[in-house]
């Protein structure tokens, strides 16, 4: 293989890496949404279950400052909320846009994502630099790590996930 395909399928790796990460990241945080509303009162908070990640965010935020039965968790829950917030940004623009070349120029790819806004729609070029990979694999790894971890210790100590931490699953209800 030459430099360009390698380079183009470091580029795809990494947004796949970063799309698998972020499927657990949104998966412990449904998980966890869905304890908090069904197990610990979230229901009475006048809200639906949330699915869309900045409504998931705001809900776990509200349950983990009300609600007694999440108290243990409150520091830590909302710790790693902040993060998440703050590495969605990064994680939308990459696998929301479109490469606009397979060959990066010099030593970037240039994507493209369009906007929504209120008023009229935007085109923004974000550059992607391979070296920067590195950090954004930890920090998507990290934080799926983390989420899946507290979303594990929250239904353990609740009792509704049953089995061993590295193989978990919902206890059943008779």
């Amino acid at each position: 293989m030459d430099d360009d395909s390698d380079e183009f399928q470091a580029l795809c790796i990494a947004i796949g890496l970063t799309v698998f990460n972020w499927a657990q990241v949104e998966q412990a945080l449904d998980v966890f949404a869905a304890i908090a509303f069904h197990e610990c009162g979230g229901d009475g908070l006048g809200e639906d279950i949330p699915r869309s990640l900045t409504r998931k965010v705001a809900f776990l935020r509200k349950c983990l400052n009300r609600l007694p039965k999440l108290s243990g968790f409150k520091k830590e829950g909302l710790s790693l909320l902040s993060k998440i917030s703050e590495g969605s940004r990064s994680r939308h623009n990459l696998v929301h846009s479109v490469a606009m070349n397979i060959s990066p120029q010099g030593g970037s790819y240039r994507l493209v994502k369009f906007d929504y806004e209120r008023a009229r729609h935007t085109v923004n070029n974000i550059d992607f630099s391979l070296s920067d990979f590195p950090a954004l694999a930890k920090e998507t790894t990290d934080l799926a790590t983390e989420s899946l971890n507290l979303v594990c210790r929250v239904g353990f100590h609740l009792g509704v996930l049953e089995g061993s931490p590295e193989r978990p699953h919902a206890k059943k209800r008779h």
